[in-house]
């Protein structure tokens, strides 16, 4: 079996695993051993996580309620389905993963503004991005007037590296305000 690298396959590489039918066969798996209501499961993950996590939301979306990917928001278009809610955290100074994309091939193509925006367009948001700036660290871009309330947000970190947000953010109780606010509907 060829070295992975301990890395989810996305981009999709068709000579490695179907990450995608694996996470797929969990969901089904665990719902078939555990009492589990599902319109509410999410997904959230860090860097290639992140990526993994947008690409989830591409070709799961009828499973997956929302996600939250945490340095690594991508857009793996073409993605069809319902819109989904996107709460993104990303770091400024994230020299892995950097903010403006075009890194290092088709791993990191678009910037994460770009990202953003191919999932406000696939949710039916309006098109103009909002800034909100505050004092601190912290900045937001959001997309307003989302199809069935599917909101689309990137929370900007100043100065954050390659790191998941607890010091500016609590990066975790944030997504999970988000996570409560979304579930599937028929």
């Amino acid at each position: 079996e060829a070295d992975t690298g301990r890395r989810w396959n996305v981009p999709v590489s068709e000579n490695r695993a179907d990450d995608v039918a694996y996470v797929a066969d969990v969901i089904t798996h665990v719902g078939s051993l555990a009492c589990t209501d599902r319109t509410r499961v999410y997904s959230t993950g860090f860097s290639g996580g992140a990526r993994m996590t947008s690409l989830l939301a591409c070709r799961l979306n009828d499973r997956i309620a929302a996600i939250a990917p945490v340095a690594g928001l991508r857009w793996p278009a073409p993605c069809g389905g319902r819109p989904i809610p996107v709460l993104t955290f990303h770091g400024l100074a994230d020299p892995q993963n950097t903010y403006d994309g075009h890194a290092r091939g088709a791993e990191w193509l678009e910037s994460v503004p770009e990202a953003l925006a191919g999932w406000a367009n696939h949710n039916g948001c309006d098109p103009e991005v909002i800034f909100e700036e505050s004092p601190g660290p912290l900045s937001t871009m959001r997309y307003a007037g989302c199809e069935s309330g599917a909101e689309v947000r990137l929370v900007r970190i100043d100065g954050l590296g390659h790191s998941w947000p607890r010091n500016e953010v609590d990066a975790t109780t944030v997504m999970w305000e988000f996570f409560k606010r979304h579930q599937l509907t028929d």
